[in-house]
């Protein structure tokens, strides 16, 4: 998409830079992946994704899925409230946009700002529709967009 800067993806705040080579794919060998691999020795003689879980935490490798769950569980604790008017959500997303941009922050993923509006959403798909709704020039999905300046000029709204 010709984006370039810093965007934050993830619940913990995890930062990737968007540059030239972000795009690039690497290639490695598996022999040399496997090689010598305490993961992949951990889960080898696994037959589910429940031994391949444990296998995992006796090495103090926590999994992705428990990561996710942890998650979740969060989220069906939360209150949900009625469904925000389009241009409330967008003035709540800016101003968080604001306070990440002071930290060098130019784009946060859709799924990372809609986990910080969590509260003000009851699904995923109510914020896109209500950012389309509103017209928001931050909406490029997958990204919201904190510096216009990192968003290419000649890349379509």
């Amino acid at each position: 998409m010709g984006a370039r800067g810093v965007a934050e993806i993830r619940s913990e705040g995890l930062h990737v830079t968007l540059g030239d080579e972000s795009s690039q794919i690497e290639t490695a060998s598996a022999k040399v992946i496997i090689k010598d691999n305490p993961l992949i020795d951990a889960v080898a003689r696994s037959r589910s994704l429940s031994e391949a879980e444990a296998a995992l935490r006796l090495i103090g490798c926590p999994s992705e899925i428990d990561f996710e769950r942890r998650k979740a569980s969060k989220i069906q604790d939360q209150e949900r409230h009625p469904k925000p008017e389009p241009f409330s959500l967008v003035k709540s997303a800016r101003s968080i946009g604001k306070s990440k941009r002071t930290l060098g922050v130019d784009f946060l993923t859709l799924r990372r700002l809609f986990e910080m509006m969590r509260s003000e959403l009851s699904t995923y798909s109510d914020l896109h529709e209500q950012f389309r709704n509103a017209r928001a020039n931050e909406y490029r999905p997958p990204l919201w967009v904190l510096n216009q300046h990192a968003w290419p000029d000649s890349h379509p709204s």
